[in-house]
C-alpha cells in the first residue's frame, strides 16, 4: 500500500485521469455539455507547466500513449469489459515503452535517473518534515530506506498499477456523465480478468530464479502487477461470497489487514489464483465472463 501511493507521486493522477478522459471524450459517441466542461478542465490542469524538469514531459508522453491506447479499444471493441481494455491499453503502452527504451539506451537511462530522482526528492522532503516534528528512531529510518529501495526498484509495475487505476476512474467519468449511468466498473463481486494472464506469475517466477539483475527486476516487477490484480479478484470472491460489505465490515477487514497484511494480502492472492481454475463464482445467465 505504502508504495502504490507513492507511485501516485511520480506521475500526477490529474494526468493519468485527464489525458485517457479527454481521449474518450473526443472520440467516442454521447458526451453531453457536462463532459466537455470536465474535459476543458483536465485540459487547463494538463497543460498548465509545472516545475518539475523534463518529468512534465514524461507524465504526459505516457499517459497519451495509455489514454490514445485505451480509446482505440474501446473504438475497436466496445462491449468489452473495462479489465480486459485497461489492461490491453496498459499493456501496449509498457510494450511499445519498453522496445523504444531498449533500442535507446542513454534514453532509458535518462527516464530511470528522472523517477528515481522525483520519488527519492520527494521521500527526503518527507523525511525532513517529520524530523520537524519529532526526532526519529534509526531503526524506523533505516526501514524506511529499505521501503524506498524496494519502491525505487519497482516504480514500472507500481506506476502500471496506478494508471490502470486512473483508467478506471477515467471511465467510469466518462460513462457518468456522457450517459447518466453510474455502473461504468461493474460491481467489485464480479471483478476478473483474462485467465490467461497467469502465465505472467509463471514467467515472473522463472525470470526470478534465471539470476541475473535484469531478469530478476523484470520478473519482481510482474509478480507484483499480477499479485495485486489477483488479491483484488481474491477480494471479489470473498464479497461474492458473503453477499457485499458493510462499512462496518469493511471497517475491520481494514483493521486485520493493517495488523497481519501479508496473511490477508497472501490468503486473497491465492484466492484469486484458485478462482482462475476452479471459477468459484457461478456465471450468470448471459454473463460470458465475470464482469468488473
Amino acid at each position: 500500500m505504502f508504495g502504490l501511493a507513492l507511485s501516485t507521486v511520480v506521475f500526477a493522477p490529474s494526468v493519468l485521469i485527464g489525458i485517457p478522459f479527454m481521449f474518450l471524450v473526443v472520440l467516442l459517441p454521447g458526451p453531453g455539455a457536462g463532459a466537455w466542461l470536465l474535459a476543458s478542465v483536465f485540459l487547463l490542469m494538463v497543460a498548465t507547466p509545472g516545475p518539475t524538469g523534463n518529468i512534465w514531459y514524461l507524465e504526459r508522453g505516457w499517459a497519451l500513449l495509455v489514454g490514445g491506447a485505451f480509446a482505440a479499444v474501446t473504438l475497436r471493441w466496445p462491449s468489452t469489459r473495462f479489465t480486459v481494455r485497461g489492461l490491453a491499453a496498459v499493456g501496449t503502452a509498457t510494450l511499445i515503452t519498453a522496445l523504444y527504451l531498449g533500442t535507446q539506451p542513454a534514453v532509458g537511462s535518462s527516464v530511470d535517473w528522472l523517477i528515481r530522482e522525483r520519488i527519492g526528492g520527494d521521500l527526503a522532503v518527507l523525511i525532513e518534515g517529520l524530523r520537524t516534528v519529532r526526532d526519529l528512531d534509526p531503526a524506523f529510518v533505516d526501514t524506511f530506506n529499505r521501503l524506498l529501495t524496494t519502491h525505487l526498484d519497482l516504480y514500472p509495475s507500481l506506476i502500471a498499477l496506478s494508471t490502470f487505476g486512473a483508467l478506471g476512474v477515467s471511465w467510469w467519468l466518462y460513462v457518468r456523465m456522457s450517459l447518466g449511468r453510474t455502473d461504468g466498473l461493474g460491481a467489485l463481486r464480479r471483478f476478473a480478468f483474462p485467465d490467461a494472464l497467469v502465465w505472467l506469475v509463471v514467467a515472473g517466477v522463472a525470470l526470478l530464479l534465471v539470476g541475473t539483475a535484469w531478469a530478476q527486476a523484470v520478473g519482481a516487477n510482474a509478480l507484483v502487477f499480477m499479485g495485486v490484480l489477483y488479491a483484488l479478484r481474491g477480494l471479489a470472491v470473498m464479497v461474492f461470497f458473503k453477499g457485499g460489505v458493510t462499512a462496518l465490515g469493511a471497517l475491520i477487514a481494514v483493521l486485520v489487514t493493517l495488523i497481519a497484511a501479508p496473511v490477508v494480502v497472501g490468503a486473497a492472492v491465492m484466492i484469486g489464483l484458485g478462482d482462475t481454475w476452479l471459477r468459484l463464482r457461478p456465471l450468470q445467465a448471459g454473463e460470458g465472463e465475470a464482469e468488473t
